[in-house]
């Protein structure tokens, strides 16, 4: 539960999830939720608290377990064999870096780079062992005090989602 005073802290809670997830949202997004827009007309008034509840809902997770060991392919043991020691196409003084390589990938000068970019293509250049299949559900709360009781009371919320 985070308090939110102003709209600053509203969308960088919200932002700071969304990169956390892989997505990379911007301010547009979240002007157009419904959430948004109750909590930007409340923080102008300024006569309530504002709360964010944030709740993750993960319903399936996959992954590969790591007590198992994984033994690598013949095909991908030859393709790193048949790698160059060195990848050169980002160095300074390379005959082929990466904005001509796109031209150039059959020359024999592009050869080292070709090599490691079709293993890029078959393999990746990046491994999942995990992933969770979910929601995250936020909730603003908007409280009221009673100055004469010094009593919060409840007042409205707001429910949205956001995909992880």
């Amino acid at each position: 539960i985070t308090e939110c005073s102003s709209i600053s802290d509203y969308t960088k809670s919200l932002s700071a999830e969304a990169k956390v997830s892989g997505s990379y949202w911007g301010i547009a997004s979240f002007s157009a939720s419904t959430g948004y827009s109750s909590f930007l007309h409340e923080v102008t008034k300024r006569s309530k608290k504002t709360f964010l509840v944030k709740s993750n809902c993960v319903k399936y997770t996959i992954g590969l377990p790591p007590y198992i060991p994984w033994d690598k392919t013949t095909a991908y043991k030859n393709a790193v064999n048949e790698l160059p020691a060195v990848f050169t196409g980002l160095d300074k003084e390379s005959e082929c870096p990466s904005d001509v390589y796109e031209e150039n990938k059959t020359k024999s000068n592009c050869e080292n780079v070709s090599l490691w970019m079709k293993f890029f293509d078959i393999y990746g250049t990046h491994i999942i062992y995990e992933s969770q299949l979910g929601n995250q559900i936020h909730k603003v709360c908007c409280f009221i005090l009673n100055f004469e009781t010094m009593n919060f009371f409840f007042f409205s919320s707001h429910k949205y989602n956001m995909k992880m």
